[in-house]
């Protein structure tokens, strides 16, 4: 491999591109116990608590930055709280915390497909004790969870929760077709949110730029690259102590290329300029690859709308992975933070204001499977 092209490689692990932190399927998983969360089946046969069943499947929900910001607390025998773990924000890059509110979405979605699966149904009470201030996240549960034993149909999109991945390679020159997209699109129907898919190539390619301009803004402010390079797991010793954020295989590197970026693209070199150059040139060649790309918006902004984004971004992804197409949620464009201000106007100059807030910005297409990202075992999220 030439050297320019390894380093190009190496970067994609520098780049975190776009977490939010999510394939036509998935490479096999190695033999690394951070990835023995993905088959769910084989795990929950040491489960007697039904709701530890539900749960290991509930795990493997999609989150920003994979920080998987999740707590249970089981009460009575059919019942759970759900929180925020508040030890596992993004204050730097997601500074109001819509992210993980997403992600509260993305792991109900989930454990609603799994509950019904396994044979219970959910009910789902939201803020049964208010909703809390973006100082006190965490502090109170964000639903409580009533379990009853009753046979449903299965979901078709159950099958496809161990098959998902998010996607960050560069994208081949295949175009979804249309009637994927509406397939797609069909998620949305009678929702609070909606989607509008990008295909021109006018304005895929401007917004390419954009979200390479807000990737360079992330990566040139220290704080914030700090908080994604804090995510990034530079060996498999990494990936089985912490069981979360991404590694090198999650780029799609592995046997040699693998080797050699944990020898010459380790944490030390995270800062360098060098490593922040080609960090801004995967993304360029990343996005710019997207042959379509898909914003989500919702009419208001409050925590219940941000709940509702992530549920139908789980089934988006889901029905995405059941069609063959790969996905890449791209957060970058969509953050709060000061810096970012002018990049977020441009995004509203593209999609006019009409539809609402833009939640999330997903890449949409065809590219080589990879594996999936680590996952913490269930216990660790389990609270008294």
């Amino acid at each position: 491999m030439e050297r320019r092209n390894f380093i190009k490689i190496v970067t994609v692990s520098g780049a975190a591109v776009a977490f939010t932190g999510l394939t036509a399927g998935c490479k096999s998983d190695t033999g690394n116990p951070a990835h023995e969360g993905w088959d769910p089946e084989k795990l929950t046969e040491s489960f007697s608590d039904f709701r530890l069943k539900i749960l290991s499947y509930a795990m493997l929900a999609p989150s920003p930055h994979n920080k998987q910001p999740w707590k249970i607390k089981m009460i009575e025998d059919n019942k759970m709280l759900l929180f925020i773990d508040s030890e596992r924000l993004l204050p730097m890059t997601d500074i109001f915390h819509r992210q993980i509110y997403i992600s509260q979405g993305t792991f109900l979605e989930i454990l609603s497909l799994s509950s019904n699966a396994l044979g219970y149904g959910a009910q789902i009470q939201f803020f049964t004790q208010g909703t809390d201030s973006v100082e006190n996240t965490g502090k109170s549960p964000v639903a409580e969870i009533t379990f009853s034993k009753l046979t449903v149909d299965k979901d078709v999109l159950f099958d496809y929760i161990t098959k998902r991945a998010t996607n960050r390679l560069v994208y081949d020159e295949r175009i979804p077709e249309k009637n994927q997209l509406q397939t797609l699109e069909k998620i949305f129907e009678e929702a609070g949110c909606t989607i509008q898919f990008i295909t021109d190539k006018n304005t895929t390619s401007q917004l390419a730029d954009l979200m390479t301009e807000a990737m360079k803004v992330e990566t040139y402010l220290d704080r914030t690259h700090a908080e994604t390079v804090a995510m990034i797991r530079f060996t498999d010793e990494e990936l089985v102590k912490f069981r979360d954020g991404f590694g090198y295989e999650n780029m799609g590197l592995s046997g040699m290329s693998k080797f050699l970026a944990q020898m010459f693209a380790g944490r030390d070199k995270a800062f360098s300029d060098s490593f922040k150059e080609k960090t801004v040139s995967v993304t360029r060649d990343m996005t710019r690859s997207a042959k379509v790309f898909g914003i989500i918006f919702s009419k208001e902004n409050s925590r219940m709308d941000q709940i509702l984004v992530g549920r139908k971004y789980a089934r988006l992804h889901l029905t995405a992975t059941q069609l063959g197409l790969a996905m890449h949620p791209m957060t970058q464009i969509t953050e709060e933070y000061d810096e970012l201000a002018s990049v977020r106007g441009k995004l509203t100059e593209i999609t006019g204001t009409e539809k609402g807030m833009a939640q999330m910005v997903v890449r949409i297409g065809f590219a080589d499977a990879v594996p999936h990202a680590p996952r913490r075992p269930v216990k660790d999220i389990i609270t008294i």
